[in-house]
């Protein structure tokens, strides 16, 4: 019976997360593994490979949607469970008033909220003769799923982020700023305001962030920029600068979509401006609930092996006196 400490479980999940070769003895042996079961398709068999399924893809969409937790407040609670998102309100005041005289009394605030969850799924199917021969590898069945489900999920979270912070049209700067390209005037005012809570980090897709480096120039004579050739060097060999207006700048991993080489699966021009050390002061509130679960059963008629795989997530917007966020819209990448 598979374990989620099996030993096939750890090498197809460093495989699809690229921390071990395709060509290394132990991914042959694992795929060989696999082809033994399903060479013999019992009962047991069955359940092994669709565990095995569940255990890796768990453990692969984990870790690939683990940047949730740079730009959303997120707890994970077991199946059936709930989570409650405790959010700070203004209440606590301070008076003048004379020596040895009754003040006001003033109340600690605080709003409690929880998140409904919903499911995102993939249901791959394939034929055991297949996976047999290996005519198809097992661990291009677990990362294809894991990629998708990725997407799936957190195209979710961004639309649900998007429709509540921007399309609403509730928030302006230093929350939200937009501008055509990114407007250093523009976007300076939103990371000081955010810097007065402590240090703070950028975070955005390589087209945004790659715009930062131009906006480090000094004037020194007429209109001419001057720049730092350190700098230079640095976009040169990355593509971006690490800091930017004493702010950390990180890229977002953000993939084409499957068949495109122009539509990537996030918008590609927001760049999230988040105080560090404020996790659960971010208005953007995620849920995962439970592990990957999986479900098997086989097709007699044509010798198919079905997996349907379901994680249970949930997002939203919960804000309590002030947004402890700020998004920069670049409109030449990302139109409203």
């Amino acid at each position: 019976m598979a374990l989620r400490t099996d030993k096939a479980v750890e090498i197809f999940s460093a495989v699809a997360l690229n921390k071990m070769k395709e060509t290394e003895v132990e991914v042959a042996e694992a795929r060989e593994a696999i082809k033994e079961l399903a060479a013999n398709p019992t009962p047991n068999n069955r359940y092994e490979i669709g565990q095995l399924v569940g255990f890796t893809v768990n453990d692969i969409l984990k870790e690939r949607v683990n940047y949730l937790n740079d730009i959303a407040d997120t707890k994970t609670v077991a199946i059936g469970e709930k989570a409650m998102f405790t959010t700070k309100l203004d209440g606590i005041e301070a008076f003048i008033q004379a020596k040895g005289s009754t003040t006001q009394r003033s109340k600690v605030f605080q709003k409690e909220s929880t998140l409904d969850t919903i499911a995102v799924s993939t249901r791959p199917y394939i034929n055991f003769l297949d996976l047999a021969s290996g005519k198809v590898n097992f661990d291009e069945i677990v990362s294809e799923a894991a990629y998708k489900m990725e997407i799936k999920m957190m195209q979710y979270i961004e639309d649900v982020f998007y429709a509540a912070f921007i399309t609403a049209g509730t928030y302006s700067s230093p929350n939200y700023a937009s501008g055509s390209g990114v407007i250093k005037t523009t976007i300076d005012p939103q990371i000081v305001a955010f810097q007065r809570f402590g240090a703070v980090s950028l975070l955005g897709d390589i087209s945004v962030i790659s715009k930062l480096s131009v906006l480090t120039g000094f004037v020194q004579t007429g209109t001419t920029y001057q720049h730092d050739p350190a700098i230079i060097n640095e976009h040169n060999r990355n593509g971006f600068i690490g800091i930017y207006n004493a702010c950390n700048v990180a890229k977002l991993v953000n993939p084409f979509e499957e068949g495109s080489l122009s539509t990537t699966i996030l918008r590609n021009g927001l760049i999230y401006i988040l105080p560090s050390g404020m996790k659960e002061m971010r208005p953007l509130k995620v849920v995962i609930e439970g592990s990957v679960s999986p479900m098997d059963q086989t097709n007699i008629d044509d010798r198919s092996f079905e997996l349907r795989l379901d994680q249970h997530f949930g997002a939203g917007l919960v804000i309590g006196s002030r947004a402890y966020m700020g998004l920069y819209r670049d409109e030449a990448l990302t139109t409203a």
